[in-house]
């Protein structure tokens, strides 16, 4: 995790140290932008167990990545880890490096928390988002 928030500092205006409250602005940010009601309060909010708003987030950096219609409610354990599990898919399909597993994602774990949206964070500010329909780019 270090490294990683190494990685985004040295893409930060200056240089300088971020936050956790920066990251955790920057995600409500991305996905409010995008016209998303989901967000969430701290890196220990316990609605982050039901991936709703990770989900969100992906879809709002690679908008269409998330199959809206396979995500559950997230009203017990197993809709829970599904959705968790799909959170965890997603973000490596748009080529996201993570170190977090469903299981931090289900038990909210702020540490690992903190990885996941650092790691979506890097991953724009390195140029990872495309922009929607810049995919038909015209060569073929």
């Amino acid at each position: 995790i270090c490294r990683l928030v190494a990685s985004i500092k040295k893409l930060s205006q200056g240089g300088r140290d971020i936050t956790d409250a920066e990251i955790l602005a920057w995600a409500n940010g991305k996905v409010r932008s995008k016209g998303k009601s989901s967000s969430i309060a701290s890196l220990s909010d316990p609605t982050v167990a039901n991936g709703r708003f990770l989900l969100d987030l992906c879809d709002s950096l690679a908008p269409g990545i998330v199959n809206y219609d396979i995500i559950k409610e997230g009203s017990n354990d197993e809709e829970r880890q599904m959705n968790a599990k799909y959170a965890i898919s997603v973000a490596r399909a748009m080529g996201v490096l993570l170190f977090t597993v469903w299981e931090d994602l289900v038990d909210c774990n702020p540490k690992m928390v903190l990885s996941y949206l650092a790691s979506l964070m890097l991953f724009e500010k390195q140029g990872g988002a495309e922009p929607e329909g810049a995919s038909g780019s015209g060569s073929h």
